[in-house]
């Protein structure tokens, strides 16, 4: 046995043996999400896109009007988000399958290298991402399968930690090229970045007035497209939150949510406690073991960890607060705790054999948790097709009032990481307040759908 582990440990040593082992648990990550996608089906809001992009003569001026609908009378993501269904209504389910996994995996690849900066690639380091964002981010399953959240939500990522990678790079690398080509290219990119997810792109500004802080205190030169892109990203987020859209619906939301600041104040930090509170005591803890031999890196764990804060308390001013809106948080809380942690546990100060357990733990939970979750994504699927059958036969018998079951898993689960999580399906009775019943039905062409229980 001894033999065994120190043959193991050998092969650890080798960077080509790391670069393997990180290529295999990816494309293991990346199998199992396609798996879910593939099996997961339309859910809740993807009814409705699929309804409103089709009123016009064609994809592109459909695209076109519901952009311009949205952007007056419900959401200043409109340019940005909204754009995204567009462009998923070109594809097939397939497609569709590969995209959103795509996406999940290159946001983890961005916070793997905006924590691991100038070190040496680590496989405990990515395989601890993905363990943090499948503990800690409630109601995964929106975020990372389901259509509409993956549009709203994971997409709107990419552009921010690009964002964010950028300037943690610079920093790290001493880098202060300028040109004119840059200064455009960053400002443009600010401006995306910017007019993305509210509780997201308004960490954008902060991490780069954080950044540009952080290079005056060493005496260094900010370069001009650090600047640009600050000025983009302000301009970008003055889009999103000045459209007329963004009134109209506070306005209705708020006839249904009224909640005084301060009880918002105590849900958030409540929120942040479950949600954040682990990570949160695992940034301080990596600050404290590092706090003589690497200050850099707590300031810099200390930019991201202020970034996650505010995307959580700038929620205070929304009508609600959605539990999915807390995957920029938890990103924003790991890459903090990772980047002190990294520091503080680096391989010269922890042993081999410690961070093979530790990798080993991790990946028997993320295994436990993709299994969990791929059998309740197929149990789902299984009782969709049935659902669509049943649909499909009602209408060409005439039917335009046709009652379908609602979905019911047949096993408790515990990891609760499926895209139905959380989520309305069609309810029983068809005036229930926030039903998607109308959505579906207009979907299928009925009159209306009308869920049961106990079929």
């Amino acid at each position: 046995m001894r033999k065994l582990s120190k043959s193991t440990i050998n092969l650890l040593k080798n960077g080509r043996m790391r670069i393997a082992l990180t290529i295999a648990v990816t494309a293991l990550m990346f199998g199992t999400l396609l798996t879910v996608n593939l099996l997961t089906p339309p859910i809740g809001d993807d009814y409705d896109y699929g309804y409103w992009l089709a009123f016009g003569d064609d994809i592109v001026s459909g695209t076109c009007r519901y952009i311009a609908y949205a952007y007056r009378m419900y959401t200043g993501r409109a340019l940005t988000a909204l754009s995204y269904v567009a462009f998923f209504s070109l594809l097939n389910k397939t497609s569709i399958a590969l995209v959103k996994s795509s996406a999940y995996m290159l946001t983890v690849w961005l916070l793997y290298l905006i924590i691991r900066g100038k070190r040496k690639n680590s496989i405990c380091l990515f395989v601890g991402i993905n363990l943090s964002l499948w503990i800690f981010v409630p109601e995964l399953g929106q975020d990372i399968f389901w259509t509409s959240g993956v549009v709203n939500y994971l997409l709107p990522m990419l552009p921010v930690l690009g964002m964010m990678l950028i300037y943690r790079r610079s920093y790290v690398s001493s880098s202060a090229s300028d040109g004119a080509l840059k200064c455009v290219l960053v400002a443009l990119l600010g401006v995306i970045s910017g007019w993305q997810l509210e509780n997201s792109s308004i960490t954008v500004p902060v991490v780069i007035l954080a950044y540009i802080c952080l290079w005056k205190l060493k005496g260094a030169k900010v370069p001009k497209w650090a600047w640009s892109g600050l000025a983009g990203s302000v301009f970008g987020y003055i889009l999103l939150v000045a459209a007329p859209g963004n009134f109209q619906r506070a306005d209705r939301e708020t006839q249904f949510v009224s909640l005084l600041l301060p009880f918002k104040f105590a849900v958030i930090t409540y929120y942040w406690i479950m949600f954040a509170g682990v990570l949160t005591a695992v940034f301080v803890f990596g600050i404290i073991k590092c706090r003589k031999s690497s200050p850099g890196a707590i300031r810099e764990g200390l930019v991201f960890a202020a970034a996650a804060l505010v995307s959580a308390y700038c929620m205070i001013a929304a009508p609600a607060s959605p539990e999915r809106t807390w995957f920029i948080t938890v990103s924003l809380m790991t890459a903090a705790a990772g980047i002190v942690m990294q520091d503080a546990f680096a391989p010269e100060k922890v042993s081999r054999e410690a961070r093979i357990v530790f990798c080993a733990a991790a990946l028997i939970i993320l295994g436990t948790m993709a299994a969990d979750t791929i059998l309740a994504t197929y149990d789902i699927h299984q009782q969709f097709v049935q659902r669509e059958e049943r649909i499909m036969t009602a209408k060409q018998n005439g039917e335009t009032v046709i009652s379908v079951p609602v979905y019911k898993l047949k096993y408790p689960l515990k990891a609760n990481r499926y895209a139905l999580y959380g989520l309305y399906d069609v309810e029983p009775g068809r005036d229930s307040l926030y039903s998607f019943n109308e959505s579906v039905a207009r979907y299928y062409g009925v009159e209306a759908i009308i869920g049961t229980i106990g079929e």
